[in-house]
């Protein structure tokens, strides 16, 4: 009964919109995004797939955001990769970096990016690999080439496990396990035992796993992205998708660029006197106070960048009552100035289970406990790793343009 159903509504959508194909596509977005029976949105998702282009890819996934329900979210990444045209690509892959995804669904997009492998110029990519002065575009082009196929990514690959950011190193260790033979299983293993920093020793030891589960044939299904979700790509276009392609894509889809530079500033390992305190969040009549804070991760299991940013942006989101707690000790006329390092461990679950202040970190017990009350009171998302630290450091300054009277 219920194909029945679909039938008629895919039949009744292409008699009323047969003059107009694009009336038709909006009817199936709206149906994507607001009907109530979960079996019309996947089917709504499926014709999307078989009768959209690239251009619609940004609106699907507009649903994708808005959607709870797991089979229809799967549903709506599996259409986009029957879609011929290499614009599917820049869409999902900015969707890694911004949104908290589930592995499966992380999963498909990597099917979606190695079904569409043709499409991805590997010069242009390495390049970036190699020179970008943005880390994040670094550790998308290390991504990337793994799922490119192209094995001559591999010495270029090598040389970013040198990275100085964690998240670069450790792509490029799981892009030489997903590209890699005996050869490169050799490389892994040295280099974990050479390596300090646990997660990226655990993902150079995963490289290893991946090539020999690659050479027995026993990759699991579930963690195997080398799956064709499309057998029919001949109007792909060869090499159409560039580093140049994916950043007009995110600048257009960033949202408000002041926002995008202050938290990228956030993000700076180094600090300075700030002239104010104060940037415009989203619109400039939203005023947020805010200080400088950089992170490191480590966790007990192979992550991917996209989980820790989200974790990382969690707390960002409090940087308001942490910078609340430094104004407040200034106004309680404190002298206080310099960096307060702490680490928190978070359970997969998003409770914070302990909260750690490390060396040479600021001693005023009034700001650590206000902070460490921020950071226990954050309710962080549902990860699924056992337990992830993450090694806060926060720099506070006092302001040129704000006195206290001391």
């Amino acid at each position: 009964m219920k194909y029945l159903y679909f039938f008629f509504l895919f039949c009744w959508t292409g008699l009323v919109y047969s003059d107009g194909g694009e009336a038709r596509i909006d009817f199936l977005l709206d149906r994507l995004e607001k009907a109530n029976d979960f079996k019309v949105k996947i089917a709504a998702a499926q014709e999307l797939g078989r009768t959209a282009d690239g251009t619609v890819v940004d609106w699907m996934l507009k649903a994708f955001a808005k959607e709870s329900n797991v089979s229809v979210r799967l549903a709506t990444l599996s259409s986009i990769a029957k879609i011929p045209d290499h614009r599917v690509l820049a869409p999902v892959i900015f969707l890694t970096q911004e949104s908290m995804l589930k592995d499966s669904e992380i999963l498909t997009i990597e099917r979606i990016v190695w079904t569409f492998r043709k499409a991805i110029d590997v010069n242009a990519w390495e390049k970036q690999l190699l020179t970008s002065k943005d880390s994040k575009l670094r550790g998308i082009s290390a991504w990337l080439l793994g799922l490119s196929g192209s094995t001559r990514a591999i010495p270029n690959l090598k040389i970013a496990t040198k990275d100085h950011v964690n998240t670069v190193k450790q792509r490029a260790y799981r892009s030489l396990g997903l590209l890699g033979h005996e050869k490169e299983a050799q490389f892994c293993k040295l280099a974990a035992q050479k390596e300090k920093q646990r997660s990226v020793k655990n993902v150079a030891l995963l490289c290893m796993a991946w090539i020999k589960m690659k050479s027995d044939r026993t990759l699991p299904p579930e963690k195997n992205p080398f799956h064709s979700l499309n057998d029919d790509l001949r109007e792909l276009m060869p090499k159409s998708f560039t580093p140049q392609t994916y950043t007009v894509h995110a600048s257009n889809h960033s949202g408000n660029t002041k926002l995008v530079d202050a938290l990228n500033q956030m993000d700076s390992q180094h600090t300075s006197e700030r002239q104010d305190r104060r940037i415009p969040l989203m619109e400039p009549q939203d005023v947020f106070p805010t200080m400088r804070m950089s992170a490191s991760v480590m966790a007990d299991m192979e992550y991917y960048a996209q989980d820790v940013a989200v974790l990382r942006s969690t707390l960002k989101l409090r940087a308001k009552d942490v910078d609340d707690c430094y104004h407040q000790r200034l106004e309680d006329k404190a002298k206080i100035e310099g960096d307060l390092l702490l680490a928190v461990t978070i359970l997969g679950s998003g409770k914070v289970d302990s909260v750690k202040y490390l060396e040479n970190s600021l001693t005023d017990k009034t700001l650590r406990s206000c902070v460490q009350s921020v950071v226990k009171s954050t309710a962080f998302p549902n990860t699924g790793f056992k337990s992830v630290t993450i090694n806060y450091q926060f720099s506070f300054f006092p302001p040129k343009d704000q006195r206290f009277d001391f």
